[in-house]
């Protein structure tokens, strides 16, 4: 069950982090923009993230849902998300549909962490979670060269957000076979 939902973890940070990877790439050589409006619509992105991530578990908490399912209901947003940044032709388009991108990008990170943590025997609890971030920081690796082989392939730049949008589907996938409840997950 921990390299289910690492296996998942992993597909969403090659997004979450792919994110700031490609974004100015894909800014300059698809839509003509500057290394600087590039960097902006890193920047706002960024900043929702930290928001979302802040108020990640409150918003579980008001919604009543389990970690499990508040990771299907974010990385769904993700996924949409992911495709509506795609389908931005303008700089200002850019910055509003980066922001929500970030925003909803950074809500799954503390719930995998609880679901890791929740999973383990207290006493392992520590070695589950950083075993779990090692799976997940290899994507940031990883990604950059696989998306990277994409584009000289294809030097179709759009195939980032595609690519990701796919990731972002394998992530729910897996987490579709993580079981529900602390107690299944320790058996």
């Amino acid at each position: 069950n921990q390299w289910i939902l690492g296996i998942s973890g992993f597909m969403f940070m090659a997004v979450n982090v792919g994110f700031a990877t490609w974004c100015n790439v894909y800014a300059q050589n698809r839509l003509a923009l500057t290394p600087a409006q590039g960097g902006l619509v890193i920047t706002c992105y960024s900043l929702a993230g930290i928001v979302g991530s802040c108020l990640s578990g409150s918003i579980c908490k008001a919604l009543r849902m389990s970690h499990k399912n508040f990771l299907f209901l974010s990385l769904g947003a993700m996924a949409v998300f992911t495709l509506v940044f795609s389908m931005q032709a303008t700089h200002t388009g850019l910055i509003i549909a980066g922001a929500f991108y970030g925003f909803v990008s950074y809500l799954p990170s503390t719930h995998y962490t609880t679901l890791c943590m929740q999973m383990a025997d207290d006493s392992y609890a520590a070695t589950a979670v950083s075993s779990q971030n090692l799976i997940f920081q290899t994507a940031s690796m990883i990604q950059p060269a696989v998306i990277g082989g994409m584009l000289d392939a294809t030097g179709n730049y759009t195939m980032i957000w595609y690519a990701f949008a796919v990731c972002v589907v394998i992530a729910i996938l897996f987490c579709l076979l993580f079981p529900s409840g602390t107690k299944q997950a320790k058996r």
